[in-house]
């Protein structure tokens, strides 16, 4: 293995790490077992949506096409 190969394992345990680490936060705080601002829920949700799909693209993203997401705790 050369030093590159290396690095590039390194980064992709520490990318699949940070995605662990994203998706229990997300699920504690939809589940409410930890307590988040509204305003820092907002923030993380739209990190979400925009991980997952990316730009806004209306010949795409049709009207409700986040009707199934949960992407905020319930009030």
């Amino acid at each position: 293995m050369t030093l590159n190969d290396d690095l590039v394992g390194e980064t992709l345990v520490v990318l699949s790490l940070q995605h662990m680490l994203f998706v229990q936060v997300k699920e504690s705080i939809l589940n409410e077992c930890i307590y988040c601002p509204a305003e820092s829920a907002v923030l993380l949700a739209s990190y979400d949506v925009q991980a997952r799909y990316g730009d806004y693209d209306p010949s795409v993203n049709q009207q409700g096409f986040l009707t199934n997401d949960k992407l905020l705790p319930q009030v």
